[in-house]
C-alpha cells in the first residue's frame, strides 16, 4: 500500500513558527479585550474579542493545512499574555507592532516557500494579505489618535466609541 506524500519537514519547519505567532496573537487580543470591557472600553472589549477569534482562526487554516499534508502539528507553547495595559493606546501600540511583526514573519516565509513548495507559498500569499489590511487598520488607528490628546481620559473614549462602533 502506498503512503500519502507529506510536506517537506522544511516547509513544516518553516510553518511551525507562524503557528505560535497566530497563538500568540489569539492570547494578546483575548487579553485585550477583557482588560477593556474591565475598563469600560465595551467597544474596543467587542473588537478585539472578534480579532481574537480570527487570529485563532487564522491558527486553525496552519493546523488544517498541516494535516492535509499528514503532518500532525506539534503545537507551540504560548506565553503567557499582558494582563494589565497603560490604557486603549497602549494596545493599540502593541497590536501595531504583533501585526507588523506577523506581516514581515509572512513575508519572509513566503520568500522561501516561493523555491520550496508553490502551494504552501499560496497559503502564506492568503496570509501576508490579511497581514497587509491588519497593519493598514492599526496604521489608521494611530495616525487617528495623533488627532486627539492620549492624556484626556475623555477624548480617548469618545474616540473609541468613534473607531470602534460598528
Amino acid at each position: 500500500m502506498i503512503k500519502p506524500k507529506q510536506l517537506e519537514k522544511e516547509v513544516v519547519d518553516l510553518l511551525l513558527p507562524r503557528l505560535g505567532d497566530e497563538f500568540d496573537a489569539f492570547a494578546f487580543y483575548r487579553s485585550a479585550s477583557n482588560w477593556c470591557a474591565n475598563a469600560g472600553y465595551v467597544f474596543a472589549a467587542e473588537y478585539f474579542k472578534g480579532e481574537s477569534e480570527d487570529e485563532l482562526n487564522h491558527a486553525k487554516g496552519i493546523e488544517d493545512y498541516l494535516t492535509s499534508w499528514n503532518v500532525i502539528p506539534n503545537l507551540p507553547n504560548i506565553d503567557k499574555p499582558v494582563l494589565k495595559f497603560d490604557g486603549l493606546v497602549d494596545i493599540i501600540e502593541q497590536a501595531y507592532e504583533i501585526e507588523h511583526k506577523l506581516y514581515e514573519a509572512y513575508e519572509e516565509t513566503a520568500k522561501k516557500m516561493f523555491v520550496a513548495d508553490l502551494c504552501t507559498f499560496a497559503l502564506t500569499q492568503k496570509y501576508l494579505g490579511i497581514q497587509l489590511v491588519s497593519v493598514a487598520e492599526y496604521s489608521d488607528f494611530l495616525n487617528q489618535l495623533e488627532l486627539i490628546d492620549n492624556n484626556d481620559k475623555f477624548q480617548v473614549f469618545y474616540w473609541e466609541k468613534r473607531a470602534f462602533k460598528k
